[in-house]
């Protein structure tokens, strides 16, 4: 698999596992941090904005990063 013979399958195949931990973990932080940005722009709709405003329908959201 590789041209180096201290490096073993078994190596390559720990690296790709420990790969797809690290991915796993750093969409699971995503999805938190989306979760929690969703929960702060509540929270500021609630306390911000009068009512009239919410009841117009205006909220704090938060925008994807493009």
């Amino acid at each position: 698999m590789t041209e180096h013979p201290e490096i073993t399958d078994a190596h390559v195949a720990l690296v790709e596992q420990a790969y797809r931990v690290t991915r796993a973990d750093v969409a699971a932080g995503w999805e938190r941090i989306r979760h929690d940005a969703d929960a702060i722009a509540e929270q500021l709709t609630e306390t911000l904005l009068p009512p009239d405003m919410r009841a117009a329908g205006m909220r704090f959201a938060w925008a994807e990063e493009r």
